[in-house]
């Protein structure tokens, strides 16, 4: 008796069902302008890197098919393998400075008392910075001839050092970019390690407390392996940033001096506008894609075995 009032409150189950595909059909429609912009200037711009890799091509006459010369061709050149070199150097480098600086910091605010709020926005401020910008000042800091650098290098009775002249030494051109970046960069990781600080119950910390455990025995036994997730996170980012660094190299240094910089970013760079060969730079670029995926697709399966054992 009570089945013909529910039926007519609910309505007839092809109704329904035809008013949930209009609603499906909506928010397809929604999607739609997104959907069209991704395809257009993203998945479209990789298919036509993925063809033009296989090209001669100087950008301005048609293209022609060769096959995997490009290729070939890449795997004797010395150039493009010292700037793989290079640019593996500066990614363990950096991501190494990054989220260590980054962690140091955010375990030190979150154990602050006042001025969390100040000092989170210094630290961060950077990553909000134009990298032109950034680039500029430390040039400047950097400048043999009046940048704070060199001044101290003077002070300190250290003129003769990489130190008077730290991007025009080919042995300290890397690691003086590498400051930079760590530099802008950190804050942006200290807020990815302060949200996973926050995280953690305090309750683990006062269990432990009461154990004697304390210092650097909770940082190994508690906030380390809870903290997992966000040194993944964290790795993950720089990882794929840093992998294609490209910005700070070339506004500093243009990848010298003699090279002792270049990177895979600049040398595509090079390749593209300096030598019109735009084919071979695009196979330059599918190549470090293709290393950049296997970098952080193995990162993930260690980061997910450890976090499964």
């Amino acid at each position: 008796m009570d089945a013909g009032p529910a039926a007519s409150r609910k309505g007839p189950a092809p109704l329904r069902l035809r008013e949930r595909t209009r609603f499906e059909w909506s928010f397809a429609l929604l999607a739609l302008p997104a959907l069209v912009i991704y395809l257009g200037f993203l998945i479209g711009p990789v298919v036509a890197g993925f063809y033009f890799s296989f090209t001669r091509w100087d950008g301005i006459n048609p293209p022609k098919w060769i096959g995997l010369d490009n290729f070939v061709k890449m795997a004797g050149d010395r150039k493009y393998a010292a700037a793989l070199v290079h640019t593996l150097i500066f990614t363990v480098v950096i991501v190494a400075g990054q989220v260590g600086v980054g962690l140091g910091l955010a375990l030190l605010l979150n154990r602050a008392r006042r001025g969390v709020a100040f000092m989170r926005g210094v630290f961060f401020a950077p990553a909000l910075m134009s990298t032109a910008v950034i680039a500029l000042i430390w040039g400047f800091m950097y400048s043999p001839a009046v940048g704070l650098v060199g001044k101290f290098a003077e002070a300190a009775g250290l003129g003769d050092t990489f130190l008077r002249d730290v991007l025009g030494n080919q042995q300290s051109a890397l690691l003086g970019v590498s400051i930079v970046v760590i530099w802008q960069f950190a804050g942006y990781m200290m807020i990815i390690f302060l949200a996973g600080l926050k995280n953690i119950p305090q309750e683990v910390y006062e269990a432990a407390a009461i154990d004697g455990a304390a210092g650097a025995r909770q940082f190994r036994s508690i906030t380390w392996p809870l903290l997992a997730p966000s040194v993944s996170i964290a790795v993950l980012i720089s990882l794929a940033g840093n992998l294609k660094l490209f910005d700070q190299v070339y506004l500093m240094t243009g990848g010298g001096p003699a090279g002792a910089t270049e990177t895979v970013g600049t040398l595509i760079y090079q390749t593209a506008f300096l030598n019109s060969n735009y084919g071979y730079s695009v196979a330059q670029s599918v190549v470090l894609t293709v290393i950049i995926v296997l970098v952080v697709l193995a990162q993930r399966w260690l980061t997910s075995r450890r976090m499964q054992e």
